[in-house]
């Protein structure tokens, strides 16, 4: 029987089995120091058959393993209201916020102008797979998780949700509030789950409507450049501010 490795991800412990030796470096920074007999997660034979099989041949076992945990990690957190969401979150004025977008979009960019411009102001949660919590008053947490990108961005912070910012790449600088039916799809598709049961669906349409009931959302149509960073600042700034 492989040894169990206690991970504690968003206050709650879990024990994994790892297929591959390799893989536990990558829950290093979320090692929990004492034992836990909190819910066991490792990937069944099918799962890692089903992941193994797509994966490229550059990709390590350990790498497979770890992204194919991504979702078993998901299925447990759901019954505690939480969630791998796909974006990146960080720390603004005590305040946690996400960008937000498919893949390739431009998220880390928009990060990473945020950093150069108003680097003092803000601190990064996660840089790509963030975990979110819909708390039964209603308020929404992020937490930092593993899976932070191939950009390795990873922070050690928690907050408060203030704002979600999904962006478009466009030909123009453009910022605008998102309404509940405009945004339903976009937010939907960011929750990082398998959906393989109706129990996680239902948990991810009832975060989803927490979200979308409680969370201010904008759309930032934007060229990538310092002027697009600097109109989502002070349109955030404003909205603090009234």
């Amino acid at each position: 029987m492989k040894q169990k490795t206690c991970i504690c991800l968003a206050d709650i412990s879990f024990s994994y089995i790892f297929r591959h030796s390799e893989t536990k470096k990558y829950f290093e920074k979320y090692i929990c120091k004492e034992a836990s007999d909190g819910e066991l997660l490792t990937v069944t034979d099918d799962l890692w058959e089903r992941h193994r099989n797509v994966a490229e041949v550059s990709i390590s076992d350990s790498y497979t393993e770890f992204y194919a945990l991504l979702g078993i990690t998901s299925r447990a957190l759901l019954k505690y209201g939480k969630c791998l969401f796909h974006g990146v979150a960080f720390l603004w004025r005590d305040k946690a916020w996400i960008i937000t977008a498919p893949s390739g979009t431009g998220k880390t960019t928009q990060f990473r102008l945020w950093k150069k411009l108003f680097g003092d102001e803000i601190e990064l949660i996660n840089g790509d797979k963030p975990i979110i919590e819909c708390r039964e008053d209603e308020s929404v947490w992020i937490y930092p998780s593993p899976w932070n990108g191939k950009e390795n961005l990873s922070g050690t912070k928690t907050g408060k949700l203030a704002g979600i910012i999904y962006l478009e790449q466009s030909d123009r600088n453009e910022i605008s509030r998102m309404d509940i039916r405009s945004s339903m799809i976009p937010i939907y598709r960011q929750f990082l789950y398998y959906g393989d049961y109706e129990e996680e669906i239902r948990a991810v349409g009832h975060m989803e409507d927490v979200i979308l009931r409680n969370i201010p959302i904008w759309k930032l149509c934007n060229l990538g450049d310092e002027a697009s960073a600097e109109l989502t600042y002070n349109t955030l700034r404003q909205y603090l501010e009234v």
